[in-house]
This record gives structure tokens, sequence and C-alpha cells, in this order.
């Protein structure tokens, strides 16, 4: 075996891939998600989540995605969702995440799928965090959205701020020239945005 097949073959291996079940899942957290109104979704019917019978409802609820309440507008079951704006993927991406055993992880999600707001319900799960980002623009942007939420550091150059909150955001080329007087064991979360 050639080392460029030992590399494809650990890159695969490594991968997490989404089981039939997972797939039903959030497929079915999707049509909760797309039938919610003030945050519970009451005009769907367990038969519509689950026509398989394979426990989608239970493996939900135990994921901690919706919660089964009274129905209130009919007699029955609704499903109140426990996670504000974030989508289904967002929450799997997020639960992904925290139960990783690994040190190491890169998480992708494409262009325009909200990536910030993830970050942002994965940092409020931790005490301290540094998010990097690669420009400026990004640095700041990213600031104030998670300011939006959150008491907000910010490292970058002569624009840095609040640099001992517990949620801080760093420009990278501001973090390698500071690098050396830093402790970032400190953090119990790191994110490179855009690795």
């Amino acid at each position: 075996m050639s080392n460029t097949d030992r590399k494809k073959n650990n890159t695969t291996k490594s991968r997490k891939r989404l089981s039939k079940i997972d797939l039903k899942m959030l497929d079915a957290a999707d049509k909760i998600y797309r039938n919610l109104n003030n945050g519970v979704a009451a005009n769907v019917y367990a038969l519509q989540l689950d026509e398989e019978g394979v426990g989608l409802i239970k493996r939900l609820v135990e994921k901690g995605y919706i919660e089964i309440i009274k129905n209130p507008n009919r007699r029955g079951h609704a499903y109140k969702w426990l996670h504000g704006q974030l989508r289904p993927y967002q929450v799997f991406m997020k639960n992904l995440v925290l139960n990783n055993k690994d040190n190491l992880m890169v998480a992708a999600l494409p262009t325009g799928t909200g990536k910030t707001a993830t970050a942002l319900a994965l940092i409020q799960e931790f005490d301290k965090t540094l998010f990097i980002t690669p420009r400026i623009n990004l640095t700041h942007q990213t600031a104030g959205v998670f300011g939006t939420q959150l008491d907000v550091g910010v490292i970058q150059g002569q624009n840095s701020k609040n640099e001992d909150a517990d949620h801080v955001v760093a420009n990278l080329q501001t973090l390698e020239k500071r690098i050396d007087d830093m402790d970032v064991s400190q953090y119990e979360l790191i994110i490179f945005d855009e690795a």
C-alpha cells in the first residue's frame, strides 16, 4: 500500500459518517423545526415523523432536540424545540463537537449555513473560550455577533479590548505576535475560524 493510499485510508476512517438512523432523526427534527410556532410544533403527528416506527421521537428526546408536551390545539402531543433558532443540523454539529473525545477536531459547514450561530451556541457551553479569525474584519464581525449574547474580549492590534474576558475573539496575526506572553491553556475551547 502506498503512502497516498494509507493517508486516504486514515482520513476516511477518522471521518464521522452519519448512520441511516441519524439521517432519519435529522429529517424528523427538520419537520418539527419547519413547523414551529412560538417554539412548539403542534401540527405535526408522530406518524409523520416516524413512518417506519424506529423510535425517532424517543431518540430526539434523548438527544435533547425536543421535549414532548401537551398539544395546545388538540388532544395528544406537541413537540417543543429546545434550541431556539438553531436548525437541526446546527444542533447535530454542536453535539458532535461536545461529545468528541479527541483534543482536536475539524468540523465543517458550507457557506451560508450558520457557522457563527453554531459556534456561539457551542461557546456558550464553556466558561473560557478563544475564537481565532484569519482577518481583521472577521474578528470585529464575530465579536459583534458574540457580544449580543456574551461579554467578549477582542485581541486585534491597537483595537484590542477587554482581553481578560472569559470569551475572546482574536485576530490570528496579532495572536501570533503575542503568543509567548499568553497562557492559552486557560481556555477550555479554542476554535480556529476558516481553518
